[in-house]
């Protein structure tokens, strides 16, 4: 098949992955799922497609191709075709193109590479590979990332020797992974009705204050590793208060590191 047809079915099969709502822990995790398998059908290759615990809410797509022969090593593909919530996007779903771009929750990170990962799984089952290629795709990266976990733990799960993993790197190849780490601060004040405030202790601008002069010294904290890319801290999540005339009792901050190795 020609390279601008194989790009071609890519960008399409993106737009069909991106289409699909598929929020982490949401029933359409294993629509999105039923849709990369029938894509894969749709092209007529031999191999063998399974969807592993459709009943839970992190199912796993797995496919395999080829035979096992003497040294050569197994190969695998992975990715995940789950999102975060679309917080406001106009058309989230609708994988519309603008020029050399398409649109929607999910395009880049990593619906994408998961149809780049799916559309090289069916080439290379068409043409025919000596040894085995697997492909699985999880649906729980963006949360509790169990799914290919308990996939893996399966008794006859596939333990390749290599594994390429689709997601957005700005096309630099990488030999390792950051890390993440979720760190929550929680700030302690005293109540108060709002028409006296200087009878309380506003927990809000105690965390507004952290916030400051965390931003200033988060860089710091940070390392850099050609091998997995630059770190990067982000604060996240900021909650508090009881009501709107309630001097707040508690606050709470929360930061995402993601670190090197």
């Amino acid at each position: 098949m020609p390279q601008d047809t194989l790009e071609q079915r890519a960008v399409l099969w993106t737009q069909a992955l991106v289409r699909v709502p598929s929020v982490s822990g949401s029933p359409a995790c294993l629509q999105v799922l039923e849709t990369a398998r029938d894509l894969i059908e749709s092209t007529g290759v031999e191999a063998d497609i399974r969807i592993l615990f459709p009943e839970a809410p992190n199912p796993v797509l797995l496919a395999r191709t080829g035979r096992g022969k003497a040294g050569v090593p197994e190969l695998m593909l992975s990715g995940h075709v789950d999102v975060v919530p679309p917080a406001g996007m106009e058309d989230p779903w609708s994988a519309r193109i603008e020029g050399d771009r398409m649109h929607g929750r999910g395009t880049t990170d990593m619906k994408s590479g998961a149809a780049c990962a799916l559309t090289t799984f069916c080439e290379a089952a068409r043409q025919g590979v000596d040894g085995v290629l697997w492909l699985i795709l999880s649906t729980d990266e963006e949360t509790a990332a169990q799914g290919v976990v308990r996939a893996l733990g399966c008794p006859d799960a596939p333990r390749p020797q290599l594994c390429v993993i689709c997601e957005p790197t700005d096309l630099c190849v990488r030999s390792a992974h950051r890390g993440d780490c979720w760190i929550r601060v929680d700030f302690t004040g005293k109540s108060a009705h709002s028409s006296r405030p200087h009878l309380g202790i506003n927990a809000i601008e105690a965390a507004a204050l952290f916030i400051v002069h965390a931003k200033k010294r988060l860089p710091e904290l940070l390392a850099e590793n050609a091998a997995a890319g630059p770190a990067s801290s982000s604060i996240d999540l900021v909650s508090g208060g009881a009501a709107e005339n309630v001097v707040p009792a508690s606050a709470s901050v929360t930061i995402d590191f993601r670190y090197q190795g």
